[in-house]
């Protein structure tokens, strides 16, 4: 026992009245603070930032089992791991029992653990550009002993960046030998929240000892408090800052306007301050001096820097002036000193300067303080409540992602398919932002693509190449009228010179200040700009001058041009996805992006110092249970918030009454008073949420009505939460407590934690590598199976995966955006659904914003299959070095076709606890559904490599076999365009015939039906120079020449089919011409011709030109180029295994019928011409009937609605099963010539890959279609002679070729004449010149493109 000093009265007197004495009393310092003073604490005013506290009670002698999870960067005598695998156990690891005591964890505010993904160097730190943590921290444990009045509060610090904790009272800055740390040494400098090798790190107990999280053994309770402590509870503060005043998130605020940029940017919000800027000035000049007189200083955050910890060496006087020289200057912007002599030097045994300086601190703040604290944590007994659910309260579901999941998890036992799949697609529709879709025509089918390309991901597949493309120069004005460009051109120079104004003494000085015997500058110099035009000249563009502008081609012809190459991206490599599983009923917890849960505007509610509640004023003093920390070397926000948790802890009412009641008979009001304070922030059974049940009926008393009243499942009610917010609000007006209650984060009631962060796996995976994929057939998006039973390997696989709660949160979102935009539309009288659907939604909203719903990805499924070693995805910080390649350990596996069934699971949290999970009954979506497997997950054939369907349209001369140069955009110079477009055809359902076009408009010729034998035929096109009996190939360019031989592929495939012999009308089967007819026009009807086309051309009008397209097809798998094979074994079993692989046929399709924007009507493959592959087989069974004097062009009286549907089956049309469906190998390649619309889009649908879809150019088909003349046969006719002088003739116009067009005739055998056609009126007459017959074309007369510069 320590030996107390007796003093005199004497000497007691002399302490009481000495200057010390009362200058510590008046400065309200004691001993302990003034021992440890820190001049280099910045002692501005901090924003309370909250954080989430738990704490994990262990009794002594608790047999519970905890995993340990030290990661990287902990370790005993702070050495850490050697192998980043050592850094986490192996799955289902069964754990020890920890030690006993309170097990504290407190997580960081989510705006420290959010960064920025960008491109950045292979091996950079901090690659996220994280922003630090704090690296000092405080623990008070605040205990009430029973039968005491006074609160027993011990403390330590933390230094996060060594992971030591040292005792309060003890502890300064610098060297704490004494101290062991729990793990490795961290620079401050790196302290982020991935730096323990995971973005999981902050959040674990075991990683993060002594820097975020400490055990109390509670070995001194015992002795603090010999009768126990009240209620067996005990209250924990924890507090956080930055010891370097520049990693402060706000340490950039340099005024109050951007203050609250970066509180926004934090998603911080700040309640308003309470308090006078000047009386506030005032205090803290009042308190430096009084710590003045002490000898107590405080630096601030302009000064000079802590010292380094390192030896003084003696230098020498000349040495000590060199480096004085040398020195530093530091930056002040203003000066706001006052400068006060000190005149009681000499009296002062603490002052040891003459004269001292007070820096009035901005106004706005500039440093936060991170707090939390936790009530009730037991330190004695059982925890009596745990958070940790029941294993039998799980329910489990797998599948490919999210939305399916969570429609199997909520589906109704007697729903039937067609019910469940609904609702897993109304969940995909919400969450993919598609739901105003649905009633589209394609609304449906981009569901089924958004499901199916979700189980996917990709990386980069490099560059295929350049476009160019003339733009525009931003000139800034408007038509030359000078409009805003008058700005800023005069500036004038202001001195702006104060009486008493003294520049800092550090401040850099004007140039001409610096010159020999040049007064010192007593003023200060800027230079402001001034606009000579304060708003742009919009007076000089009247409405209808800026109107003509716009509307005229002025613009468009003398605006400066300039080049811009735009890299055309190659086809990304895209790889499945891990299974996922959803697991609801884990009691998911809310700190880990549920910061703003306590705010209308999903921000987390900051607090100025003055809003600390810490005293009731008239009943409790501030100082009544805690008067000092005893450390001067910790923020003074730490005091108030100690100050703060006895008052508001709500368990201890009783003892806070006792202690504060002068009398037993005010005893009775006051606990009264205090308990209604309590049951107003925390309810009846604990329950800190910011609102209040004083108004809500029944509260339940005992613990048997209160574990009841919790899991009655009550009725969600949109609003009732926000509602008893601001009854709470309201009521709180009343309130005797002097401040504001912290925001839900940062105040926790204590019940066992069980925050679950991972989730343990186990499957057993089916269909490895079959040995064929007969089984499989292409559908409308996937492959399907109808088997039962799987061929291939199967394995078994086990792993650790990240849990999280985006599927609720996603949700939640799309539910929230659509109820905006439907308020939005109501606004004008344009809502869609009635109020009644609008709360039914609201409803749905409230219960799924906070969903107890966890998912985790089977991170290693792919990675094992693979041959790679598994691993928990430990990293250490990259230090600029490159990334190494990974090495498999096996042979890899290339194909997964058959199923994933989850043998095995086991929840794990953040202190190690886990929870088995039952997998006996896991929901599947219903395409997923195995029949014959119930809980397991069907799994269509998958490539585990990357790979990717190379979809190219190339040049329109590219030759089978050969590789195409890809097509490509140039508006530069025209001849290093690639155009992919071999030219144009145009069905005429009128004569039965085929137009053909080169690909910049001009007739090649066409193909139609011969009078006397029915056959198809060529025709040179009118107009164009070659003989009457030319053929399809003659004078065409290379690049026409797949033009030419559809034509003559056509014309030989009708002559086959007919075996010479000519059709007899209505007896015969119908020509190849008429069958490519008919199939072009039913397909036609699938597509939104006119709304992606529109009516610019007048070939879009009078017929439907349709582009013949060259393109080519290959599936690639990714180079192993990010793989270390260096192992010559290990390189060989991939070699081995993609030759393997390359026996597999994958079926493709191309075109897609269900699709009104796929413009695919059908193509050839390998210049394959003697048979046309439909787009879907269907097309040939639900062909109308047509033709010559059939279907619609019938007789009148036998025609009657549409006419009859008549099955294609002519050869040339190949409409077999597999005719539409390609059967491709890796590595193959295929040319295609693809007939489509010009404006649509050719799709690939494989179900191996998300589907793809590729479009034509403007630049390629829009100056043929613009030139493209369609023509008329017509003749013979009579015509006059007299105006063939003047290249002119009378003829009645067609109506719909628009006011000019031509009348194209042979004038000899080996000519053609070119006459324009004058319409022929009522009023004409017979001229004197003889009339001939003549046979021929009428052609729209083409336009005369204008002159360009």
């Amino acid at each position: 026992m320590a030996t107390k000093a007796r003093l005199s009265a004497a000497d007691t007197r002399t302490l009481t009245y000495g200057k010390r004495f009362l200058a510590a009393d008046r400065a309200q310092l004691d001993i302990g603070e003034i021992a440890t003073w820190d001049k280099y604490l910045l002692r501005e005013r901090r924003l309370l930032v909250p954080i989430d506290v738990q704490a994990l009670y262990v009794e002594p002698g608790n047999a519970e089992k905890m995993v340990r999870l030290p990661m990287l960067v902990a370790g005993a005598n702070g050495v850490g791991v050697s192998n980043p695998e050592d850094g986490m156990p192996d799955p289902f690891t069964e754990g020890t029992p920890r030690e006993a005591g309170v097990h504290l964890h407190w997580a960081m505010p989510d705006a420290l653990l959010r960064g920025t993904f960008a491109q950045r160097d292979s091996g950079s730190a901090n690659r996220l550009q994280l922003p630090l943590l704090p690296d000092r921290w405080v623990v008070l444990r605040i205990l009430l002993p029973a039968g005491g009045t006074d609160a027993v509060m011990t403390g330590w610090v933390l230094e996060a960046d060594r992971a030591i904790a040292v005792p309060l009272g003890s502890w300064t800055e610098g060297p704490n030998k004494s101290a062991v740390p729990a793990g490795v040494a961290i620079d401050k400098g790196q302290l982020t929240g991935t730096v323990g090798g995971a973005i999981s790190w902050s959040g674990v107990y075991d990683a993060v000892l002594n820097r975020f999280a400490f055990h109390d053994p509670l070995a001194d309770v015992a002795t603090l408090a010999p009768k126990g402590v009240d209620e067996n509870c005990a209250a924990y503060v924890v507090a956080g800052w930055w010891s370097d005043a520049a990693s402060d998130p706000l340490d950039k605020a340099r005024s109050n306007d951007s203050l609250h940029e970066l509180l926004d940017r934090l998603r911080w919000r700040l309640l308003a301050e309470w308090g006078d800027e000047q009386w506030a000035l005032q205090q803290q000049a009042a308190e430096f001096e009084l710590r003045k007189a002490l000898g107590l200083t405080t630096e601030d955050r302009w000064m000079s820097k802590r010292p380094l910890n390192v030896p003084t060496v003696a230098r020498s006087p000349v040495a000590r002036a060199a480096a004085a020289a040398a020195a530093p200057v530091t930056y002040m912007p203003v000066d706001k000193t006052f400068m006060d002599a000190q005149t009681l030097t000499a009296t002062s045994a603490f002052a040891t300067d003459a004269a001292k300086r007070f820096v009035a601190p901005a106004w706005q703040l500039r440093s936060s303080l991170l707090h939390g604290a936790i009530y009730g944590v037991p330190v004695a007994g059982k925890p009596p409540v745990d958070r940790r659910p029941s294993a039998n309260a799980l329910s489990v579901a797998i599948g490919q992602h999210e939305d399916e999941m969570l429609a199997a998890l909520s589906a109704a036992p007697q729903a039937s398919p067609e019910q469940r799949r609904a609702s897993e697609r109304l969940l995909t529709a919400f969450t993919a932002q598609k739901i105003d879709r649905l009633g589209s025509a394609d609304g449906l089918v981009e569901l089924e693509e958004h499901e199916h390309a979700s189980a996917f991901s990709s990386v980069p597949g490099g560059t295929a190449g350049t476009d160019r493309f003339l733009q525009r120069v931003q000139t800034g004005g408007v038509g030359g009228l000078n409009i805003g460009k008058q700005r800023g051109k005069h500036a004038t120079t202001v001195d702006l010179q104060k009486p008493g104004f003294e520049a800092h003494p550090n401040a850099a000085q004007p140039a001409n200040a610096a010159r020999a015997g040049a007064p010192k500058q007593q003023s200060l110099n800027s230079t402001t700009v001034f606009a000579s035009s304060a708003k742009p000249n919009l007076v000089k563009a009247t409405e209808m001058m800026i109107n003509d502008i716009a509307r005229s081609r002025v613009g468009d012809v003398l605006a400066p041009t300039e080049a811009r190459v735009v890299n055309r991206p190659a086809a990304r490599f895209t790889f499945p996805d891990e299974p996922m599983v959803a697991i609801r009923g884990a009691a998911r917890s809310l700190r880990h992006g549920g910061d703003g849960r306590g705010s209308a505007d999903g921000k987390l509610t900051c607090r100025w110092p003055t809003h600390v509640i810490q005293e009731i004023t008239g009943v409790i003093a501030k100082d009544r249970f805690i008067r000092s920390l005893g450390s001067g070397s910790v923020p003074g926000e730490v005091l108030t918030l100690a100050r703060e948790a006895v008052l508001h802890d709500p368990y201890h009412d009783d003892w806070i009454a006792t202690a504060v009641s002068p009398t037993k008979a005010d005893r009775t009001g006051i606990f009264n008073r205090l308990k209604a304070e309590s049951v107003l922030r925390f309810g009846a059974d604990g329950t800190y949420d910011g609102a209040t049940v004083a108004f809500t009926g029944a509260v339940a008393t005992s613990n048997t009505r209160r574990a009841k009243a919790a899991a009655a499942n009550n009725p969600i009610t949109p609003g009732k939460q926000q509602q008893q917010t601001m009854v709470a609000d309201e009521v709180r007006k009343f309130s005797l407590y002097q401040g504001v209650d912290p925001d839900l984060v940062g105040v926790t009631t204590w019940a066992q934690p069980w925050v679950p962060m991972w989730l343990e796996w186990e499957v057993k995976v089916q269909g490895l590598d079959p040995p064929t994929l007969e089984a499989w057939q292409l559908a409308e998006v996937d492959l399907e199976s109808a088997s039962t039973t799987f061929d291939g390997d199967s394995v078994t696989l086990s792993g650790r995966a990240q849990l999280t709660t985006g599927a609720a949160g996603t949700l939640h979102d799309a539910i929230t955006d659509w109820l905006k935009r439907e308020d939005a539309l109501d606004t004008v009288g344009a809502g869609l659904v009635d109020e009644d659907t609008e709360d039914a939604f609201r409803t749905l909203d409230e219960a799924i914003k906070n969903l107890d719903v966890v998912t985790a990805a089977l991170d290693g499924v792919r990675t094992q299959l693979l041959g790679f070693p598994v691993s928990d995805g430990l990293r250490r910080p990259g230090s600029g070095g490159t990334v190494n390649n990974p090495a498999p350990t096996a042979a890899p596996r290339m194909l997964l076709a058959g199923a994933v069934t989850l043998s095995r699971a086991r929840l794990l949290d953040v202190f190690g606890r886990t929870l088995d999970v039952p997998v006996n009954k896991v929901a599947t979506p219903m395409h997923g559904t195995l029949p014959s497997a119930p809980g397991s997950l069907a799994v269509a054939p998958r490539l585990l490599r990357p790979s990717r369907w190379q979809f190219r349209l190339v040049d329109a001369k590219t030759a089978v076999g050969t590789e195409g140069t890809e097509a490509r955009v140039d508006q530069i110079e025209a001849s290093l365009q690639v155009n992919p477009v071999a030219g144009f055809v145009m069905p005429d359902h009128l004569d039965e015939s085929l137009e053909l076009f080169s690909v910049d408009g001009s007739p090649v010729g066409e193909l139609l039906h011969e009078a006397v034998s029915g056959g198809v035929m060529w025709e040179i096109a009118a107009g164009r120079e070659g003989p009457a009996d030319s053929g399809p190939l003659y004078g065409l360019a290379p690049e026409q020449l797949a033009l030419g031989r559809f034509a003559a592929g056509l014309v030989a495939a009708d002559a086959a089919g007919r075996a010479g012999a000519p059709l007899i009308p209505d007896e015969s089967p119908e020509s190849a011409l008429s069958a490519l007819l008919r199939a072009i026009d039913t397909t036609l009807w699938t597509v939104d011709t006119f709304a992606s086309m529109g009516s610019e051309h007048v070939a879009g009008l009078v017929g439907r030109p349709v582009a013949v397209v060259r393109a080519q097809l290959r599936l690639e798998l990714k180079p192993p180029d990010d793989v270390d094979l260096s192992n010559a074994d290990r390189a060989k079993e991939w070699a081995d295994a993609e030759r393997e692989a390359a026996r597999f046929a994958f079926p493709v399709r191309i075109g897609e019928l269900t699709r009104s924007d796929d413009g695919v009507l059908g193509f050839f493959v390998d210049d394959d011409y003697a048979h046309f592959r439909l787009v879907d087989k269907a097309i040939a069974g639900t062909a109308t009937d047509a033709g010559r004097s059939r279907g619609q062009l019938g007789l009148y009286s036998t025609v009657t609605g549409m006419p009859p549907k008549t099955t294609i089956k002519h050869p040339y049309i190949a409409a077999t099963d597999d005719a539409d469906t390609l059967n491709l190998h890796i590595g193959q390649t295929v040319t295609l010539t693809i007939f489509m619309h010009p404006a649509g889009k050719a799709s690939l649908t494989s179900g191996l890959l998300p589907r793809k879809a590729v479009a034509l150019a403007r630049d390629w088909v829009g100056p043929g279609l613009a030139a493209i003349a369609p023509s008329l046969r017509t003749g013979p006719v009579m015509v006059e002679t007299d105006l063939d002088p003047q290249g002119q003739v009378r003829l009645p116009k067609v109506s719909v070729f628009g006011k000019d067009q031509n009348f194209l005739w042979r004038d000899t055998p080996a000519t053609w004449r070119t006459d324009a056609i004058l319409a022929a009126t009522q009023t004409a007459l017979l001229p004197d010149t003889p009339a001939e017959l003549r046979e021929g074309w009428i052609r729209v007369a083409p336009t005369t493109p204008g002159t360009t510069t």
